[in-house]
């Protein structure tokens, strides 16, 4: 497959799923005439079925979105600060592009990942956890996502991008945990693999769309994670955000009561530094989720 139609479907792709960041440059930090970043990329000596390894690119800064084609923002909002990527080419001539990109912390690349994840998904034992496709292979492992796509279904292709993921994951030291603000979800109802973290507006908009303000007043200093329900047959949202004090908790509270009042199709409430927000879901039933969510949150005070 040709460098350029791998380039036009990586970027199809990205535009879909709201892709990563990227910046063409040289080789930061030397490690044997490549960045620390780019060391991590597999040698393609040691993956069985794997041909060439091209040039290595790297991306930071504003070159960022050169790579991430549009949806730079929201990687952004997870931290994102470098990216370093190479095309491999397999045995039989296919090509395999391998990303990892630096979110600097575990729950930077927790979330980025979190925000592609999806119900129906073919999960792996790659990394922490990672996504399997056709036509590639997400995963995350300490302050990295990793990102590999192939123009080519074919199962001898597939089976090199995944053998070529398991080796990046190999490179990497140290698996990290996803954020504390996980933990805070409550169990009973939870969908799997349906847990999501956020810390600004624009992510949590990704998420589920809120508003075009940010109502809740997220900052630097908040920590949020949201989670799809079930609860009689239907499908909801919990939202839990951790502010910096209960006064900030208050006042980001206040701020979405005012902007879309509890009959604006959510329920909030406060729990000390924490506030819940039912989305999707009315009466009784809504009115109990929060109650659940609440209080675990008065257990954490």
């Amino acid at each position: 497959m040709s460098n350029r139609k791998l380039k036009v479907f990586r970027k199809a792709y990205m535009l879909i799923l709201v892709p990563a960041l990227c910046v063409s440059l040289a080789g930061c930090g030397e490690k044997g005439g490549r960045s620390e970043l780019a060391a991590l990329l597999p040698d393609p000596g040691s993956v069985a079925g794997a041909g060439d390894m091209g040039e290595v690119l790297e991306y930071e800064e504003t070159t960022l979105y050169d790579f991430l084609n549009g949806g730079a923002e929201l990687y952004f909002d997870y931290g994102i600060a470098r990216i370093a990527s190479a095309e491999y080419s397999t045995a039989a001539g296919k090509a395999v592009e391998v990303s990892v990109y630096d979110m600097q912390s575990p729950a930077g690349a927790f979330g980025i990942y979190s925000s592609a994840r999806y119900a129906g998904a073919e999960f792996v034992c790659v990394g922490n956890e990672g996504m399997l496709s056709a036509s590639s292979l997400d995963f995350w492992k300490g302050k990295y996502y990793c990102r590999l796509v192939t123009f080519d279904s074919e199962p001898e292709t597939r089976e090199v991008m995944l053998e070529l993921g398991r080796v990046l994951a190999g490179n990497i030291k140290g698996a990290g945990l996803p954020p504390a603000v996980i933990g805070l979800l409550p169990e009973a109802g939870r969908v799997a693999r349906s847990e999501k973290y956020f810390t600004g507006a624009l992510a949590l908009n990704n998420i589920r769309y809120i508003s075009g303000e940010n109502v809740f007043k997220l900052g630097d200093r908040t920590r949020g994670a949201a989670a799809q329900y079930e609860s009689g047959g239907t499908i909801f949202t919990l939202i839990v955000i951790e502010y910096g004090t209960e006064g900030e908790a208050r006042a980001g509270m206040d701020s979405f009561r005012e902007h879309a009042g509890d009959g604006g199709g959510a329920l909030v409430e406060q729990s000390g530094r924490f506030i819940a927000v039912v989305c999707d879901l009315e009466g009784e039933a809504a009115r109990a989720a929060l109650g659940n969510a609440t209080a675990g949150l008065d257990e954490q005070q």
